[in-house]
């Protein structure tokens, strides 16, 4: 690895954040990239605005951070950034009805301006270059280096090149990379035996505040034939005078059976049902409808080594929860972490 090398990670969600900001401290000299196919930061832990009132939010994803002791301590900085920035604040459990947290040395967060500013930060901590709106569809090799190719047709090339991105759309990928996978039948298999549940989501933006009527500021919900979670999101982030808005997630069987469903097909399906359990609830001025087709992971990749190296030099590494041993904040953070690790080690190796 050169002097200057490049990096792309491809992803805009938190292991992509979290790795570039880590790579940033180890190997600052190192030229960092990240490419992703949203319009915006943020991945499974997006927060929607409402059009209507850009300060009326909603996070479509991942709702709070869990961190257990042995995270508290392995990730201790990155934890101190984001409380010392106010990208974190301690979460009111109490107000969670249904919420179950076993271990007492556990600590709760919410992001106060949603969930999707905990990526931002790490991105701009890093000084990556941030490009959205790219979805690479080809990685192939260019003598020591990887060309990369989105489906906008935008080549570059690059020394290092991480993928962060859901397994699945790792192995629709085209060039040398289907013809690395193949050849080693380990791996190959190890990340087809991955599995993701699915959800469907409904974000409801009131614009304004209003009055639900009701004593908790999130719930989980048993024994629904659609719905497992709901949450006032404003009070959920501890913004008890801000427009209220609603998010709702439905449980990982309604997902399953719905997986080739467009959200679109369900969208009144899912509003009609939501009223049905709150009928006093006034009507939301904007309702956004979505599919998180790859939710959490539900089979890990064999071994849970945190990251995958498929190729050296150039290096090619796979990155994500599902090759940790958890699908959520600290599963994201442990994967960032090897692969920081494996990059830095190789990069002093080649001064």
């Amino acid at each position: 690895m050169s002097s200057c090398a490049r990096i792309l990670v491809v992803g805009g969600g938190i292991t992509s954040a979290a790795t570039v900001s880590l790579l940033a401290e180890t190997i600052p000299q190192e030229s960092l990239t990240v490419w992703d196919k949203a319009r915006g930061a943020g991945g499974r832990m997006s927060t929607s605005r409402s059009t209507g009132n850009p300060q009326c939010k909603v996070d479509l994803g991942a709702q709070y951070v869990s961190a257990s002791s042995e995270s508290q301590v392995l990730h201790k900085d990155m934890y101190n950034q984001l409380l010392s920035a106010g990208v974190l604040t301690q979460l009111d459990s109490q107000g969670i009805e249904g919420f179950r947290s076993e271990d007492p040395r556990v600590l709760h967060y919410t992001a106060p301006n949603g969930m999707s500013t905990i990526v931002k930060h790490f991105f701009q901590r890093s000084g990556a270059q941030v490009h959205f709106n790219q979805r690479i569809v080809e990685l192939s090799k260019s003598g020591n280096k990887w060309k990369v190719v989105s489906e906008k047709g935008l080549e570059e090339e690059f020394e290092t090149v991480v993928l962060t991105m859901p397994v699945p759309q790792i192995l629709e990928l085209g060039g040398d990379i289907a013809e690395l996978l193949k050849e080693d039948a380990s791996v190959l298999n190890g990340l087809k035996s991955v599995r993701y549940s699915s959800r469907f989501v409904l974000g409801l933006f009131f614009d304004e505040n209003v009055n639900l009527s009701v004593e908790w500021t999130s719930k989980y919900i048993n024994k629904h034939p659609i719905f497992r979670f709901i949450s006032i999101d404003n009070l959920k982030r501890g913004d008890e005078q801000g427009p209220t808005s609603v998010l709702v997630h439905s449980s990982v069987p309604f997902g399953v059976q719905n997986i080739d469903v467009n959200p679109e097909q369900l969208k009144d399906k899912l509003i009609n049902s939501l009223f049905e359990l709150f009928p006093m609830w006034p009507k939301p001025a904007s309702v956004k409808c979505m599919k998180w087709k790859y939710s959490q992971v539900s089979s890990f990749y064999p071994g849970n080594p945190g990251s995958v190296v498929i190729s050296r030099n150039p290096n090619l590494i796979l990155a994500g929860d599902a090759f940790s041993s958890s699908s959520n904040f600290e599963g994201c953070l442990n994967s960032a972490s090897s692969v920081a690790n494996i990059i830095s080690k190789h990069a002093k190796q080649e001064l």
